[in-house]
């Protein structure tokens, strides 16, 4: 299997759809179902989403590819510190953008195949929140369809 970093775009449209406004938002709580003792949590922000995500996809590629940072993907720290600070600026415009529900959740497919190389994968936020947005985007979807057969 292989691993890239994403785009900062991409992780940002992601992040930003956590914060959507309306009754079918998660609006920054999540549950990791695997750490139950911390109850649910909250984002203070579409940015922090953002660099939990982030982060994550920084872990997976030097996961994978281990012989230099982040897989190669980036050159050091300061790298990853405005490759993380980019992905927040794009999470901070998506928040008040409508993504269609479908790209949305194949957007964070293609980015779980990216961020889930590192053997903890399914016991991080990264991966419970994006479990949460997918939620999000599946209530969304089916209410936008039934929103389209009620007016034809």
């Amino acid at each position: 299997m292989s691993c890239y970093l994403m785009e900062d775009g991409a992780i940002g449209r992601i992040a930003g759809q956590f914060y959507q406004p309306g009754i079918y938002s998660s609006r920054g709580r999540f549950f990791n179902g695997f750490d139950k003792t911390r109850g649910v949590l909250q984002c203070d922000g579409p940015e922090e989403v953002a660099e939990i995500l982030a982060k994550q996809n920084i872990a997976s590629c030097a996961a994978r590819y281990p012989r230099e940072y982040a897989g190669g993907f980036l050159n050091d720290e300061a790298d990853g510190e405005n490759y993380i600070k980019a992905c927040q600026g794009f999470a901070k415009a998506a928040a008040m953008t409508y993504f269609n529900p479908l790209k949305v959740i194949e957007l964070i497919n293609r980015y779980e195949y990216q961020a889930c190389e590192t053997e903890d994968w399914m016991e991080t936020d990264a991966y419970w929140i994006c479990q949460s947005i997918k939620d999000d985007m599946t209530d969304r979807l089916i209410r936008d369809m039934n929103e389209a057969e009620e007016a034809a």
